[in-house]
């Protein structure tokens, strides 16, 4: 297999190195071969699961910073976390905080400046992300996805999704590996279909040999209706 070098970070803030409790990550968004820097374990945990999200097109993460006003007449900079790209061509500005970090930092008020002065000029829609949006489960799921598909095997899948035709109810995914005698590679394809929508997860729960899946779209006893 042929290796290409990822392309460099898009961030336009430098990344101190001095500080001696900071948290230094670097992920690769696979569809752009890019590097993308994260500046703290929660960058890196949202950025994770954004990768693994199929709504999200980029991430630029720390991209041009912008300029307000404050209620005082003091003009000042803010650069984002990241700036999000949506399938659906919307923007998204977004910053990573510690929730207990958010109001001393002033943070809600500069999102107030920025889209009252800017706006749709730069985003969409303004969020602060903190630990009660950014769940280890979601976490783990969207690691377990982006390995999966690093390791596309179609003979697999097509043997994976006659299984799933046979399904009804929940079924311990486990059991499906064991069914299609492929091992490790079966458990990725599995994956695979669930990140594709194809299987769907009882409750909020972890990716594992012994979660309970059922085919999507079709009616699972127990499963709760939108």
């Amino acid at each position: 297999m042929l290796f290409i070098p990822p392309l460099p970070s898009l961030a336009t803030r430098r990344i101190s190195l001095s500080s001696r409790g900071g948290y230094r990550h670097t992920l690769v968004d696979a569809s752009t071969n890019r590097l993308i820097r994260c500046e703290s374990r929660l960058e890196r945990d949202l950025y994770t699961i954004l990768l693994a999200r199929r709504d999200i097109a980029a991430i630029h993460e720390q991209p041009p910073a912008v300029r307000y006003t404050d209620d005082d007449g003091v003009q000042h900079s803010h650069v984002f976390d990241a700036l999000l790209n949506s399938l659906d061509g919307s923007r998204i500005a977004v910053d990573v905080k510690p929730r207990h970090r958010v109001q001393p930092s002033g943070l809600v008020d500069i999102h107030r400046y920025i889209k009252a002065q800017i706006g749709v000029r730069f985003a969409d829609r303004y969020l602060i992300r903190t630990e009660d949006h950014i769940h280890p489960v979601d976490v783990a799921n969207a690691e377990t996805i982006l390995r999966a598909r690093r390791v596309p095997d179609t003979g697999v899948d097509v043997t994976i999704r006659d299984l799933i035709q046979t399904l009804h109810g929940w079924c311990r995914l486990g059991d499906l590996v064991e069914a299609s005698h492929a091992g490790a590679v079966g458990f990725n394809s599995l994956v695979r279909m669930i990140d594709e929508g194809v299987l769907t997860l009882r409750d909020h729960t972890r990716i594992s040999y012994d979660c309970q899946i059922g085919a999507a779209g079709r009616h699972i006893s127990g499963q709760r209706s939108a």
